[in-house]
């Protein structure tokens, strides 16, 4: 699984954990670092370790993802603007935030997907068109 499928899966996981739980942002980022499902996406390692030292959570939530590049571009800023909402908000409204952010991200994987498989067919065509130059060559 790729790091955005991870970071989607991570997103559902947390609105789960906080509608039924209600935990802190600390032990919500700490529970989720203890998944085997979530163990490539490095920043949230960084982001509990930094909330362990003392850390808020909005500042070590944006600094865990500026420090390791898991996830860039549009993915990255969702996220960003996320740390922003979660744990300074109402119950309700972080629920929103997790929800719209889940979409967002689901759309880019979406994306993301059909560009793999756009450009996977052509490469293959791309590879076997090759091959038959090489052999008329060698002719």
């Amino acid at each position: 699984m790729s790091a955005l499928e991870k970071a989607v899966a991570l997103l559902g996981h947390l609105q789960d954990r906080m509608r039924h739980l209600q935990p802190s942002m600390g032990s919500l980022i700490h529970g989720a670092c203890g998944a085997e499902a979530f163990a490539q996406l490095s920043f949230l390692r960084e982001c509990d370790g930094r909330m362990g030292r003392g850390q808020p959570f909005p500042v070590a939530w944006r600094e865990s993802l500026e420090a390791f590049q898991d996830l860039e571009g549009e993915p990255r800023e969702i996220l960003l603007e996320l740390g922003e909402v979660l744990g300074a908000s109402e119950l309700e409204a972080a629920l929103s935030a997790l929800d719209f952010a889940r979409r967002r991200m689901e759309l880019q994987l979406n994306g993301a997907r059909e560009h793999r498989d756009k450009y996977q067919k052509l490469y293959r065509t791309m590879g076997v068109l090759s091959g038959f130059a090489i052999v008329l060559i060698l002719l």
